[in-house]
């Protein structure tokens, strides 16, 4: 029955990773390495280069690689998102100064989620 499917979901990757610590960096970057279609990614900001390079390669590589970011953030010094728009992965902001978009997910070609309080900087 479809219900009791929906109430015993058993996941098929399952993993912790804790931060700020650089093997948890590594850990991350081989997840968004491991996409083969898509990448959706809604994060705060980007400033770290291992977590941007990752998701440039993933675009070169062919995956389709989305972003949602905070539109003021995205203008800050160090941030990565300008030139991994540059790139030619999609970036969309929020529009409004009043309000930020602070989420940090990642969803890996429909299959997976990575979430967490993680800032990717």
């Amino acid at each position: 029955m479809v219900e009791e499917d929906l109430l015993d979901v058993k996941p098929q990757k399952l993993d912790t990773i804790f931060f700020p610590d650089p093997k948890g960096v590594q850990r991350l970057v081989k997840y968004l390495s491991m996409a083969k279609n898509t990448l959706r990614i809604c994060v705060f900001n980007i400033t770290h280069d291992d977590l941007a390079k990752a998701i440039e390669d993933a675009h070169k590589r062919g995956v389709e690689v989305k972003i949602i970011t905070d539109d003021e953030c995205m203008n800050n010094l160090g941030s990565d998102i300008v030139n991994l728009a540059k790139a030619g992965i999609q970036v969309r902001t929020d529009s409004s100064k009043e309000a930020h978009m602070h989420n940090k997910f990642v969803v890996v070609d429909d299959e997976f989620v990575i979430t967490g309080s993680f800032n990717w900087t």
